[in-house]
């Protein structure tokens, strides 16, 4: 489980090193409840994953990797 401000920490790093980084959901000036906005969300952050996890250039990253928990031993060619 992860929080909203770990993706966006993240997203932060990544967008200043990569170019073209996959967008996150912006952040609302309200706590998110609605089960339908919570869910948007989810699938937004989701999407972000899958199209960051393709990108080999932020698959190597150490600290994209810390964040999904994946073995540092390898790298992605």
């Amino acid at each position: 489980m992860k929080r909203y401000n770990e993706f966006k920490d993240l997203h932060t790093l990544l967008n200043k090193l990569y170019p073209n980084c996959p967008s996150i959901p912006g952040k609302s000036f309200f706590k998110v409840t609605a089960l339908d906005e919570l869910n948007k969300r989810k699938d937004h952050l989701e999407s972000f994953l899958k199209e960051s996890i393709v990108r080999k250039d932020i698959m190597n990253n150490e600290q994209f990797r810390t964040f999904l928990e994946v073995n540092y031993n390898f790298i992605i060619i």
